[in-house]
């Protein structure tokens, strides 16, 4: 994983902190860069998967809108319906029949 500089990761707007919450942030996010470079790739991906859950959450609870790709996938069913349909389609069915009289 290639290295990041520490201070890209801390949003600027935090110059404010106090040196103490400063230091705490960086040794948190370096010990997820550290256990992120031990994890096999498939890991990865799952933890990724499960910040992006977290986040959205997050963004919900706090009134934030955030469009996911997921939420709109158009063509989702393609290819599952056969058309033109058949000419009974329309026609009930010989299990229901019971029920229709």
């Amino acid at each position: 994983m290639q290295d990041l500089n520490k201070t890209s990761i801390i949003p600027q707007y935090q110059t404010q902190n106090s040196d103490h919450q400063l230091k705490a942030m960086i040794n948190i996010q370096t010990k997820i860069l550290e256990t992120l470079e031990k994890m096999p790739v498939s890991l990865q991906e799952e933890l990724l998967h499960y910040a992006e859950y977290l986040q959205e959450k997050y963004n919900q609870k706090n009134g934030e809108v955030e469009t996911s790709k997921q939420k709109h996938r158009s063509g989702i069913l393609e290819g599952t319906f056969v058309l033109p349909l058949p000419d009974d389609f329309d026609e009930s069915l010989e299990d229901f029949e019971e029920y229709m009289t």
